[in-house]
């Protein structure tokens, strides 16, 4: 939509206490083409109802040709009480047709128990032509594990956020073209990344024909 001056969404009200391992991480995609507009993490501390806080998010400036995502330290803010977590849009021009996709918000502090790398982490199915691919991982106890991101990397060690589920299987529409290998990580109760699983996947040298009807299925539903 347009963007002609600051927008604030409030997205949760909350209790939460920071502490000196506090940290956000916000996934996201800027789908815009400008080069004027950021969005900003708006924090409201219950010591301090009226005022609204506000902390850089690094890379949402420019188009996003993957998903991204960004780590905000909230060290500083350490022995205080978020009331409400926010985000903030604003561009110093008109933005006629801005548009930025969130993918994840989450603050952690490290008190949760980190999840176990994942185990099983394979590619069980791939589509040279349209560069589809099915993976699959041993499923762990929801009282572990919340959900598991997938991510492609590329030779730069760069990642690429594809998607994330509590489940044991992904369907891969279209992996992206600079993508090397695939990594998968476990997410705990407050938001934290387990070590990650990783798999190599090779189009042109070792396609899976055999994608089987259950894959067959999975992709109908999903």
């Amino acid at each position: 939509g347009k963007l002609d001056s600051e927008n604030l969404l409030r997205l949760y009200k909350t209790d939460l206490e920071v502490n000196e391992n506090s940290k956000a991480s916000l996934t996201f995609k800027k789908i815009s083409d400008d080069t004027t507009s950021e969005m900003k993490l708006a924090l409201i501390f219950k010591d301090s109802p009226e005022d609204v806080v506000y902390l850089d998010v690094e890379n949402t400036t420019d188009k996003s040709m993957n998903w991204v995502t960004s780590t905000v330290d909230l060290s500083e803010y350490a022995d205080r009480k978020i009331a409400t977590i926010a985000l903030a849009f604003d561009s110093n021009e008109v933005v006629n047709d801005y548009q930025i996709n969130i993918g994840q918000l989450s603050i952690t502090d490290g008190s949760a128990a980190k999840p176990e790398a994942p185990t099983g982490f394979k590619v069980t199915g791939a589509i040279a032509n349209t560069q589809e691919l099915f993976v699959e991982w041993d499923l762990e106890d929801y009282g572990t594990v919340k959900q598991y991101n997938l991510y492609a990397v590329d030779k730069n060690g760069n990642d690429m956020f594809l998607g994330g589920s509590y489940d044991s299987a992904y369907y891969i529409k279209n992996i992206p073209s600079e993508a090397v290998i695939l990594k998968l990580t476990a997410v705990g109760a407050d938001g934290t990344e387990s070590e990650a699983a990783t798999t190599n996947f090779d189009f042109t040298t070792k396609i899976v024909e055999n994608i089987g009807l259950s894959a067959l299925i999975y992709v109908a539903i999903k």
